[in-house]
């Protein structure tokens, strides 16, 4: 995801961290909300919309976090590896 440190920068200097904080624990609700409609009113052409712009909004605020709170993207990647690695022997062992 290509996702612009300069907006991203701007809206934390703007709206401050807590602001900021607070707004990425809303949008992973939105998030929440999203998937459950989905499923309990199936993929339709206006569900599928809105989720796509919640998980937009998601891989914003998530880079909005890392900026603030100092977390470096290589960290990431490897614990998202560490993750994916053992999900697949969850998976190989069933």
């Amino acid at each position: 995801m290509k996702i612009s440190s300069t907006i991203i920068s701007k809206a934390i200097a703007k709206n401050g961290r807590y602001h900021q904080s607070v707004k990425a624990m809303e949008e992973c609700g939105e998030l929440t909300q999203a998937v459950s409609k989905l499923l309990t009113d199936g993929e339709n052409k206006q569900n599928k919309k809105h989720l796509t712009e919640e998980i937009a909004d998601v891989y914003i605020i998530l880079d909005e976090l890392r900026i603030m709170y100092n977390v470096d993207s290589n960290e990431i990647q490897e614990v998202i590896i560490k993750k994916l690695d053992r999900l697949e022997k969850r998976l190989d062992a069933i």
